[in-house]
């Protein structure tokens, strides 16, 4: 049986620089499963951003197919692309993405206003996300009063609040506080799966599928996650 939850096909993308095409993309072909966790390891400039905002769908591919729980997301309309991001992928930005008029706690909220989940609902699971990553106590604050630190774990507790079937990540853990462990920070179903990218000069030693995604080459590590079931 296929347990995939995301499907790449052939992906492609490339772009004009200077009078120059330049792949960013070439025919990616990934898969992942419920439960997994895999890491995009490679150096600076290599595809790994192109890579997971194609697979969200936030980027149109310049061939493929991405397939989200078997649906074609290259072939809907954008209207259907948006509601399947927002109800089963998250989303965490390497720049926080944050919305700078709304605090902490309204910021993990939003997606869950833009799916008209009850407000009842929300606000409970707000509170449990923000007590996960270590902010509870800066639920009311906007990100201008919260460190590079702090906006990143509000991005991650905002990327659970739809409780996704997949998490796409780019370099979600770069300013993380030491003290804190990562695995405090998310806890997600056992069933969801994890793709994030990570920076390196050079491809991890352990891997199982390398993917070539330009010259500079990128390499996937994946696991079975041992995540806390909610």
């Amino acid at each position: 049986m296929n347990n995939s939850i995301l499907q790449t096909e052939n992906l492609t993308k490339s772009y004009p620089l200077n009078g120059v095409e330049v792949q960013a993309l070439r025919g990616v072909n990934v898969s992942i499963e419920s439960g997994e966790f895999v890491a995009i390891v490679g150096p600076s400039g290599c595809g790994k951003s192109t890579l997971l905002s194609i697979a969200g769908g936030l980027m149109k591919p310049s061939s493929g197919h991405i397939l989200l729980n078997g649906q074609d997301l290259t072939q809907l309309p954008e209207q259907e692309s948006a509601r399947l991001r927002r109800d089963h992928i998250g989303f965490v930005f390497q720049s926080f993405d944050l919305l700078a008029d709304l605090t902490a706690a309204e910021n993990v909220e939003f997606p869950m206003v833009l799916a008209n989940r009850p407000e009842s609902e929300r606000r409970s699971w707000v509170q449990e996300l923000l007590k996960r990553v270590g902010l509870a106590d800066k639920a009311d604050h906007l990100p201008d009063e919260l460190s590079g630190g702090q906006k990143q774990r509000v991005a991650i507790a905002r990327s659970l609040a739809n409780r996704p079937n997949i998490i796409l990540a780019d370099e979600p853990t770069g300013i993380w506080t030491a003290s804190l462990p990562l695995k405090s920070w998310i806890s997600c179903p056992a069933s969801t799966a994890t793709m994030r990218s990570l920076w390196s000069w050079s491809p991890m030693p352990r891997t199982t599928q390398p993917a070539p995604i330009a010259e500079s080459r990128c390499v996937m590590d994946r696991s079975k996650s041992k995540q806390e079931q909610l």
